[in-house]
């Protein structure tokens, strides 16, 4: 997704873009709308423009991709994703939003209220959002928001005026050595706001809280709790819409409705909110924005309805978010039975939070564990998957008294879902691989 926001950027800036890549996605076909030629299959050197001034590639290939070392090899400047963004962003000041979890509707909701605002900002955001019809949008306004990535320390290749932290936990174990390490990363993306920026931190998290405290620029907390300078107080989180009042430092900013659900979005939108105001924008234009705000891509999307079972996709993969999901999911859907299709992405994470996991899936009535989900360029240690797999999860789940089964395949997962399933069930497919794929089918059986 990262890759594909930069093509869109290169695109808007007068560049000529072109592109590989191994599977055809909702991202490859809006390029391909775009004018921009994607070869899709497996990467061969033959695919790589001969004149091509630059090549952008995802560090998890850095070492695989015949094209990159055809590139090298012939002196074409090679950058990584993050490398690449500042040669787009180097003229705006940028609102960096950073974070373990919630750092994509951060983005696409403060983006929103920019929009919104008529600022024309510069947008690039890790997933796709209606409101951009894509990833991306480069605009003339001064501000560039910014999903600021910690994986492999990608945050550290641009510089924010403001700076975005939602939470911080141990994730990206097979890079960052542990949680000390992440720590490290996110007080070296902190250490970068200069003089005149602003550091906007959530106060509920003990993670953001630790690296706020050795910032010693403007900080702006935010939360639930009486710690924060702009704190929300929820007034409803049942139903399809949530409701909530906000203040800052005592000081009363109003009643404010969101579309998205749960706790959690309550305070990616407190975050938004600080950041746009430090931008200069109404409250009025935010409360606007957000009230229309529907979400990103695969973040709580409702994909349909069959025979009363309604079908929600989620890009969960951190225990942490897997537990806001179906929290969320309980209080928009009260008693309702949730059946959960949950695809593990990648062994390692699985075996770094297995506990984490099975903790979160209990909240569920019903899990289907499809095979886990192989990351390339992530995976360290072949013996991992004889531990920790689909099988051992939903061994794990059955033993915690939470019904589970794991299939031998994606396509089994189908039939093992809606066996069962009736009138008033929420099937929810969650997941970073490709267990999105399944709700179509999923649907299908259903009718």
């Amino acid at each position: 997704m990262g890759i594909s926001a930069a093509a869109r950027l290169f695109v808007q800036a007068g560049a000529v873009v072109s592109g590989s890549d191994r599977n055809a996605t909702r991202a490859t076909r809006a390029l391909t709308k775009l004018g921009v030629p994607i070869k899709i299959g497996e990467y061969r050197a033959s695919s790589l423009p001969r004149n091509a001034d630059l090549i952008v590639f995802t560090k998890d290939e850095e070492y695989s991709n015949p094209e990159l070392a055809l590139g090298r090899k012939l002196g074409i400047s090679v950058k990584s994703y993050p490398e690449s963004l500042p040669i787009i962003l180097q003229d705006k000041a940028i609102i960096g939003v950073a974070g373990t979890h919630g750092k994509t509707t951060t983005t696409g909701m403060l983006g929103s209220v920019l929009v919104e605002a008529q600022r024309d900002p510069t947008i690039v955001v890790g997933s796709w959002f209606n409101f951009l019809q894509g990833n991306a949008r480069y605009g003339e306004g001064r501000f560039a928001v910014l999903e600021a990535d910690e994986y492999k320390r990608a945050f550290l290749h641009h510089t924010p005026t403001v700076a975005v932290v939602t939470n911080v936990e141990a994730d990206h174990l097979n890079y960052y050595k542990n949680l000390e390490d992440v720590y490290d990363a996110f007080r070296s993306y902190v250490a970068r706001i200069p003089r005149h920026g602003a550091l906007i931190a959530c106060a509920d998290d003990k993670g953001a809280q630790r690296v706020a405290s050795t910032h010693q620029g403007c900080t702006l907390l935010y939360g639930l709790g009486p710690g924060a300078d702009i704190r929300a107080r929820i007034q409803s989180l049942k139903g399809p819409q949530t409701r909530f009042t906000a203040t800052y430092r005592g000081e009363r900013l109003g009643s404010f409705l969101l579309r998205v659900p749960g706790e959690h979005n309550v305070k990616n939108a407190l975050a938004a909110l600080a950041a746009a105001s430090y931008a200069g924008v109404p409250i009025s234009a935010a409360r606007r924005a957000l009230a229309e705000f529907a979400g990103a891509w695969r973040r709580f999307e409702f994909k349909g309805e069959r025979r009363g079972v309604t079908l929600i996709d989620d890009y969960a993969h951190h225990p942490t978010e897997v537990r806001a999901t179906l929290k969320a999911a309980r209080e928009r859907f009260g008693k309702q039975r949730i059946i959960v299709v949950f695809q593990p992405h990648f062994y390692g994470r699985l075996k770094d939070f297995f506990k984490e996991f099975v903790s979160a899936l209990c909240l569920a009535d019903r899990v289907v564990v499809p095979p886990v989900y192989f990351v390339e360029g992530r995976e360290d240690d072949p013996k991992v998957a004889e531990r920790y797999n689909s099988l051992t999860l939903a061994a794990a789940l059955n033993k915690k008294g939470t019904s589970a089964v794991a299939t031998p395949s994606m396509s089994a997962a189908v039939p093992a879902t809606v066996v069962g399933a009736k009138k008033g069930d929420v099937v929810m497919t969650i997941g970073a691989g490709t267990v999105t794929q399944l709700g179509p089918q999923i649907l299908k059986a259903l009718a």
